[in-house]
């Protein structure tokens, strides 16, 4: 799941958990586990996440730089 987002205007009326469930529900029922990842500096998300059962597991990322003419018909 990726890219949800309550409008401002609009929190606090349960929405992300009537949505988000829905998706992990269906997730969970199709492949039987459904992930996502959200920002450590986003709290409002995270709590909402929790109070659909999800627990927090540390993921860590890595930037692979690209190499400059690799793969590049002008490169010499």
């Amino acid at each position: 799941m990726a890219g949800a987002v309550t409008h401002p205007a609009a929190r606090g009326r349960g929405l992300a958990r009537a949505v988000c469930g829905f998706v992990v529900d269906a997730l969970v029922h199709r492949h039987g586990r459904a992930a996502l990842i959200v920002h450590d500096d986003n709290p409002s998300a995270i709590a909402a996440y929790e109070r659909l059962g999800m627990t927090k597991r540390p993921f860590r990322s890595a930037h692979i730089l690209a190499q400059r003419g690799r793969g590049s018909a002008a490169a010499s």
